[in-house]
């Protein structure tokens, strides 16, 4: 696997160009700035420290959880992995009495200068990612670690604000099982407190971010945030469901650990519940009405696109499935699609953190020559019944075998 993929690599740059590259990684003189500025200068809160933080009024709620990843049979060590059990604490929504907002990706600072790792994914890689992207913030950080936590006279003021913005960084899958699960802490401390939070989102998010705040009821209570510098009066921090993911951009990028990634079971409860009320579906219309088998469409993207797709949905049509491109579909139309699912189709690909929505679904998923676990993770969070099929690879693209498909998806159904 390891081989095969240097000799693509070396097929598309050329050798020399692939050893600058590699000596440029293995260096990396910005992320290990980034690494030490954090080690010894820059000061910043983890979950657990804002968790017992003084500064910050706090509301826990639900419980702690674990999720157990078994490993499957005959699958490469690239899915296996980053199987066990995981972990996660209780969830808690704060509010911090005063807080700024700093750089483009809203990084939020305490009164005394410390950075909350909570909004930023929960990651520190993300943190220092984000300082690395503001050379300005990060030279004066370093000068003097309380800085980021004094006002300015021309700093903006707000109240009453969550930042989702880093929820906006990882694109949709991101959004979907980092962002959205906040919205149970927001809607907490409002029950709380009697007051209503404006939700900070960065400036021309993607129509998926508005149309799911929306969804879920919060499209009316939307600010964007345009890189300014910002002193917030109550800043609303729920707690990321998922792990936290406390190494370096340094250390993780020679470190194979995508755990921060699964998201908790109750997380993921609470998202379809919603989604169930906004629906409208009772206990006993979701029993009888019409359960989908569905394919997902990539034809449209750049990448992991089934070359043999035409043949591969004929196939899958005698087993009663429908091919979707979910960018033709509002994400209340994939929160529906997902929802009614039955049994799910698809190579790798954000569309599949949809599944979040699923219940009781089988899910088939196809990988070419790169293989990721993260739906393999999100369908054991969700208790899904998961299986895999590597394909022949097609450069960045993949070519599935029909037949292959169809026996796996009537193994799943039970209609063998």
């Amino acid at each position: 696997m390891v081989l095969t993929r240097v000799q693509q690599k070396i097929r598309d740059l050329g050798p020399l160009d692939l050893v600058r590259r590699g000596f440029d990684t293995a260096v990396a003189p910005r992320l290990l700035l980034a690494k030490l500025a954090l080690d010894t200068r820059v000061r910043y809160l983890d979950r657990v420290a804002l968790r017992r933080s003084a500064g910050a009024d706090r509301l826990s709620f639900g419980r702690a959880e674990s999720v157990t990843v078994p490993s499957l049979p005959d699958a490469p060590e690239d899915l296996n992995r980053m199987s066990g059990t995981y972990r996660f604490d209780r969830p808690f929504v704060c509010q911090l009495s005063t807080a700024r907002l700093l750089g483009a990706d809203a990084l939020v600072a305490a009164p005394n200068g410390a950075l909350l790792l909570e909004t930023s994914l929960g990651r520190r890689d993300q943190l220092e990612r984000s300082l690395l992207a503001e050379p300005e913030l990060l030279a004066r950080t370093i000068r003097d670690p309380t800085a980021p936590g004094v006002a300015r006279a021309d700093d903006d003021r707000l109240a009453n604000v969550c930042s989702f913005v880093d929820g906006c960084l990882g694109g949709y899958s991101h959004w979907i099982l980092k962002g959205l699960p906040r919205l149970e802490g927001v809607a907490k401390w409002e029950r709380q407190t009697g007051r209503r939070a404006t939700i900070l989102l960065s400036g021309n998010p993607p129509s998926w971010v508005l149309e799911s705040l929306e969804y879920f009821g919060y499209g009316k209570q939307v600010a964007m945030w345009q890189g300014n510098r910002a002193t917030v009066d109550g800043l609303i921090v729920p707690s990321i469901r998922s792990p936290e993911q406390p190494r370096s951009a340094y250390v993780h990028r020679f470190t194979y650990d995508l755990g921060y990634k699964i998201p908790a079971p109750s997380a993921c409860r609470w998202l379809r519940s919603v989604a169930r009320d906004v629906q409208a579906v009772t206990d006993e219309q979701l029993s009888t009405s019409r359960r989908r088998r569905i394919y997902i469409s990539r034809s449209d993207a750049d990448r992991r696109r089934v070359t043999n797709e035409t043949k591969l949905v004929e196939s899958l049509s005698e087993l009663g499935f429908e091919s979707y491109s979910l960018t033709d579909l509002s994400f209340a139309e994939q929160v529906r699609l997902f929802f009614e699912a039955e049994a799910v189709v698809a190579p790798h690909g954000a569309g599949l953190a949809n599944l979040v929505f699923a219940d009781d679904c089988s899910v088939l998923e196809l990988f070419g020559e790169k293989i990721k676990p993260t739906y393999r993770m999100l369908s054991a969070a969700l208790d899904l019944d998961y299986e895999f099929l590597r394909c022949d690879p097609m450069r960045s693209d993949l070519r599935a075998d029909p037949t292959s498909v169809r026996r796996c998806v009537e193994h799943q159904l039970g209609e063998h």
